[in-house]
């Protein structure tokens, strides 16, 4: 099954978790603080990964399911 398939542009393919947090993010009118909230995680980690220095995979990003106000 191809992602585009669930309506992910190619361009979202194309970006790193970085670019698709910050842009998701700004997308959706959120800050960072109120985005670290919905995922459980602390303002400065939420900097850290869109800055590309961090990434989800050891924080509830990585499990959180669609209907969890994010994703």
């Amino acid at each position: 099954m191809c992602l585009l398939e669930y309506g992910i542009s190619k361009e979202e393919i194309d970006m790193t978790l970085a670019e698709y947090l910050k842009s998701y993010r700004e997308q959706q009118g959120i800050s960072q603080k109120e985005l670290a909230e919905i995922i459980s995680v602390s303002p400065a980690k939420v900097s850290r990964m869109e800055a590309g220095e961090s990434s989800g995979a050891s924080t509830k990003v990585g499990k959180t399911k669609p209907g969890d106000g994010f994703f």
